[in-house]
């Protein structure tokens, strides 16, 4: 079964890929929040970014920090390059 094409998705999804799309590179959470003009992202903006690994379109990572949590999940979109690279 193949990943649902763009036109597919909701205006949400949508935009949150597009933000993913121009960054050319890992965005946290944060940065992907204030990048779609939100202060946070909400829990179906989280639940769209799984669904987006899901789909292919994006992939994720978990990085170490400092902090009461110990990490920060960071998101890019799938290119030709990054897949070959996995």
């Amino acid at each position: 079964m193949s990943p649902p094409s763009p036109s597919h998705l909701t205006p949400q999804a949508k935009k949150i890929l597009d933000e993913l799309r121009k960054a050319e590179d890992w965005l946290n959470r944060t940065e992907l929040a204030k990048r779609v003009g939100k202060s946070a992202l909400n829990k179906w903006d989280i639940v769209l970014l799984a669904k987006l690994v899901e789909a292919g379109l994006i992939e994720t990572d978990q990085v170490p920090r400092h902090g009461p949590i110990g990490y920060e999940w960071k998101y890019r979109a799938v290119t030709a390059r990054s897949e070959k690279s996995s």
